[in-house]
Parts: structure tokens; C-alpha cells; sequence
């Protein structure tokens, strides 16, 4: 097996324990459960070769500006992310409601973006109408 999912599998098994696994919480999420650049609950996380963990989106936002990762300034690690399917599984169930708001915050972040898109689109399309138009004059 390879050392960095050994390493994530006893690091979650390590984690699990100190936050009773079983249990379902309405609790704050512990900092070891928050990603390092949004703050908050780990959501679709990442973990990096160097081992920092990572939201998706906000490692993907941070990977545009820097292929060293956030914490550590690590230099490549950000092109060699593993997603951690048994840590969002774990947080899903955990932490239920912190889970559920940062479904709904990420989708209302994706409905501003394509707005944003169609909003783009739509002003372009005007502007080639009227190109169209202005030249048949």
C-alpha cells in the first residue's frame, strides 16, 4: 500500500477516535477537521502529498496561485492531491449540519458563477447582434 494512504487511513482512525466516532453532533467542528484556507468544515477534502488537508475548491483556488501548498510552502504539492473519500464520508455523518451548510453555501457560490456566465454571455451575444445589425446598414 502506498504510504500516503496508509498514513490518511491511520490519521482518520486517529482522528475518529478522539471525536468518538459514532456519535452525531451539532458541535463546531475541531480544528483538525477545518480546512486551512476557508476556516471551516473540511468540504470534498483533499489531502496533499505533504499531508495538509484541503477543500477541494479552495485548494483548487490556491493551485492557481502557487503550486506550493498553503501551510507548509511545500513546493509541487498542489499538482499531487488525493481526494479523501473516507474523511468526507466520516464529516457527512459527524457533523451533519456544518456538512449540510457548506452544500448549500458551495451551491449558491456555483449559481453567482454561472450568473456571472450568463450574465457574460448575454452581453457578448448583444454586442455581436448589434456588430451584425450595424454592419447590414
Amino acid at each position: 500500500m502506498h504510504p500516503l494512504l496508509e498514513n490518511s487511513r491511520q490519521s482518520i482512525h486517529d482522528l475518529a477516535i478522539r471525536s468518538e466516532l459514532l456519535k452525531t453532533t451539532d458541535e463546531e467542528p475541531p480544528e483538525d477537521f477545518c480546512c486551512l484556507v476557508c476556516m471551516d468544515l473540511l468540504y470534498h477534502p483533499v489531502t496533499l502529498m505533504c499531508g495538509h488537508r484541503y477543500c477541494e475548491h479552495c485548494m483548487k483556488l490556491a493551485s492557481k496561485r502557487s503550486s506550493k501548498c498553503p501551510l507548509c510552502r511545500r513546493d509541487g504539492m498542489m499538482k499531487h492531491g488525493r481526494e479523501d473519500i473516507e474523511l468526507n464520508a466520516f464529516l457527512k455523518k459527524r457533523y451533519p449540519d456544518a456538512y449540510r451548510g457548506r452544500q448549500i453555501d458551495r451551491f449558491e457560490r456555483q449559481q453567482r458563477e454561472y450568473e456571472k456566465i450568463l450574465f457574460r454571455y448575454e452581453r457578448v451575444r448583444k454586442l455581436g447582434e448589434e456588430a451584425v445589425l450595424g454592419a447590414g446598414a
